[in-house]
């Protein structure tokens, strides 16, 4: 399950023309290089066209149907990231729910056989894609998140909390140069960049979903068991909200990236290096 024919094609040569949909609900494009896109069954197809790395596409069938495969894509990099080790719980977040298939029916373009888009054609589209991820993954024995792993970013971020230190620009006096945000990749643009919230916003979204806060807070407790930084931050509550920080707290955060990485938070440093940093003596 490659999509080899997308790929292969220069980004500013990429585009979609000719999508349709047939009256048995079939998904068609008919430009090359992309008459073969759905030849090996609409799952296939929806799987290269979700991974896909264009943001905008002249005709808005093609990315009506990009976008709708993402989400669904998202959807189970969240459950992977939350119920690591249920296969079968996991790929069932591929599948829609009736209300958005209905939305998804009202709203589709008006292209070429759009009245055939029917919230039970969509559904069996979204089975196609399960399916055909479900078959991916059983034949190389791996699980749902070693097989996002696998797809590199953004997926292999989704659900997960990021750490971010970077360069304060406001600081005047220059006693704290440093700016630290923890936050939650919550979902993939159409551009392949994960899209963040801040971390005190993503436990409101999880609010009364046990399995989703424990996913979201574990590698947080499971570091600061090691951290005494982290464990500060949780304690007082801070890890919620933007910092500015001394060089001698960016000093210890930095002294327990390695800790950090080890439970599965992502670190990211932002021009840090353009230009000599204070001693963090």
């Amino acid at each position: 399950m490659q999509p080899d024919p997308y790929h292969a094609v220069p980004e500013e040569k990429r585009n979609i023309n000719g999508f349709r949909i047939l009256p048995s609900g079939a998904l068609v494009t008919d430009t090359p290089p992309f008459d073969r896109l759905f030849e090996e069954g609409t799952g296939n197809g929806l799987y290269a066209l979700a991974v896909s790395n264009w943001e905008t596409v002249s005709d808005p069938g093609a990315f009506f149907i990009k976008n709708m495969a993402r989400q669904a894509l998202t959807r189970m990099a969240h459950a992977a990231a939350e119920r690591p080790d249920e296969v079968d719980a996991v790929l069932d977040h591929l599948l829609a729910s009736a209300t958005e298939k209905a939305f998804l029916a009202e709203q589709f373009p008006p292209v070429p056989g759009a009245e055939y888009a029917t919230p039970d054609i969509i559904a069996g589209w979204f089975e196609d894609l399960r399916k055909a991820i479900a078959k991916e993954i059983r034949a190389r024995g791996i699980t749902p998140a070693e097989w996002l792993n696998g797809l590199g970013a953004p997926w292999n971020q989704i659900g997960k909390v990021f750490f971010h230190l970077a360069e304060n620009r406001d600081d005047a006096t220059g006693s704290r140069p440093f700016a630290f945000m923890a936050t939650f990749a919550h979902q993939s643009a159409a551009d392949n960049q994960v899209r963040h919230l801040p971390l005190a916003t993503a436990l409101k979204l999880h609010e009364g979903n046990y399995t989703a806060l424990l996913a979201l807070l574990q590698p947080l407790k499971e570091a600061a068991r090691e951290s005494p930084l982290l464990k500060r931050l949780l304690d007082n509550g801070k890890i919620y909200t933007p910092m500015a920080w001394s060089a001698p707290e960016a000093r210890d955060f930095l002294q327990d990236t390695p800790l950090y990485e080890r439970a599965g938070i992502i670190v990211r440093m932002v021009n840090l290096w353009k230009k000599p940093l204070p001693n963090y003596r």
